[in-house]
């Protein structure tokens, strides 16, 4: 994509991103005025995407509070933790992450991208994540950076509602190349009508209903396995994995300033880092996947395990997923040898 639609597909916020070129650093009452208005329903529908993907983190943090609160269990509890550290973790990676972004391996039916995408309860949705990341690549820890860490934690934990959304104002032709972006995910995208309605690629009678669906679904399982305590505590704490993603943001970019380690952190045009917490639970060796974005494989040396990569093999040796990329050989032949 041309940098000019780079530099204007995001709705900048109100307090802009650079000033005489040096990075604006709002203050946590500008942040959250700013937070206010965008999930502001009643003064525009276009922001119908962030009021509802508000709504499902505060209804997964009420979901776990009543868990605490009146269907506590140890058991549930720990399973819980597990599957928000490494279920979560490695679908998101997986789906949102090297499919849906970065084209890393090409899934063979329609069917298998319904099952993937589904793995999980839908609070993480499409749009929001992959045409902000396409952003993040392309300038990031600059000015126009989505999650900047440079601009500090609270820049980063506010980015999905201040930084993220899509621009409202994209001609035809910068729509088209922006709704290009999420057309193999499978979801339903705008026309380019339904876009000047609603503000975003996504559709609301379509994303709503499939993701309530999701849940319920989620919750009626969890229910049999377990009941209500199953059931509240693996949808409540989504909301825990949802924050922790924002400040994996921050954390994953040395919390705005240069943290590499030599031979370790290979990547020096960001300030990404290779962190064993995340890369051994999700496979995001975060430098790693900066050096080479559309690789399946982020794990490059020995210690490194991707388990993400690991799940995309086993599913090409079932024939589900196919053209699965792989830069291992390029990074130890430019990087090791």
């Amino acid at each position: 994509m041309k940098e000019s639609v780079i530099n204007r597909m995001l709705l900048k916020p109100s307090y802009g991103y650079e000033n005489d070129g040096e990075l604006i650093k709002p203050a946590i009452p500008m942040l959250i005025k700013e937070w206010f208005i965008r999930i502001n329903i009643l003064a525009s529908r276009k922001n119908w995407y962030t009021f509802f993907c508000t709504g499902a983190l505060v209804t997964a943090m009420a979901i776990f509070a009543l868990f605490f609160t009146q269907y506590f269990a140890w058991l549930p509890l720990i399973v819980a933790s597990i599957f928000a550290a490494i279920i979560l973790g490695v679908q998101q990676t997986i789906w949102h992450h090297r499919y849906c972004t970065h084209h890393s391996f090409k899934i063979n039916s329609n069917w298998v991208k319904i099952l993937i995408r589904n793995m999980v309860p839908r609070f993480l949705l499409e749009e929001v994540y992959v045409v902000s990341h396409y952003v993040h690549h392309a300038l990031s820890d600059q000015p126009g950076d989505p999650y900047n860490a440079k601009g500090g934690l609270w820049y980063c934990m506010f980015s999905e509602e201040n930084q993220q959304c899509t621009a409202r104002d994209l001609n035809e032709n910068d729509y088209k190349k922006v709704r290009n972006l999420l057309a193999h995910s499978g979801i339903y995208t705008n026309n380019y009508e339904e876009y000047l309605t609603w503000g975003t690629v996504s559709n609301p009678y379509h994303t709503i209903p499939n993701v309530i669906a999701n849940w319920v679904l989620w919750y009626l399982l969890l229910y049999l396995l377990g009941g209500h305590s199953w059931a509240t505590a693996v949808i409540g704490v989504n909301s825990v994995y949802l924050l922790a993603l924002r400040h994996f943001n921050y954390e994953g970019h040395g919390n705005g300033k240069e943290a590499w380690k030599d031979g370790i952190d290979f990547d020096r045009k960001s300030l990404s880092l290779n962190q064993a917490s995340y890369g051994v639970i999700s496979g995001e060796w975060h430098n790693n996947h900066h050096l080479y974005p559309n690789s399946a494989n982020t794990g490059f040396l020995k210690s490194q395990i991707d388990l993400a990569f690991k799940i995309i093999l086993v599913m090409k040796y079932l024939g589900l997923v196919s053209n699965v990329r792989d830069s291992k050989n390029d990074f130890l032949e430019k990087y090791i040898k």
